[in-house]
């Protein structure tokens, strides 16, 4: 059903030439991390990665924009 209530979700777009890096290896570099941060990679043809925040809160939200802040 197209109108069903969906889940929110934020797809963050990398430029991979700023970055430096394809968004497969920020995905990889965010799973090896300390904490390991698991993003959506469905999208990772079109350099996207998507945050699920249905379980995050402020602290775990900051963590990982802060890591994502330190792969771009």
């Amino acid at each position: 059903d197209p109108n069903a209530e969906r889940l929110p979700l934020l797809t963050v777009s990398i430029d991979e030439r700023a970055a430096g890096k394809s968004a497969l290896e920020i995905c990889r570099d965010m799973r090896n991390g300390i904490p390991p941060i698991y993003l959506g990679h469905g999208s990772l043809s079109e350099s996207k990665l998507t945050v699920n925040p249905l379980h995050l809160n402020e602290e775990s939200a900051a963590a990982i924009g802060e890591a994502l802040k330190g792969q771009v």
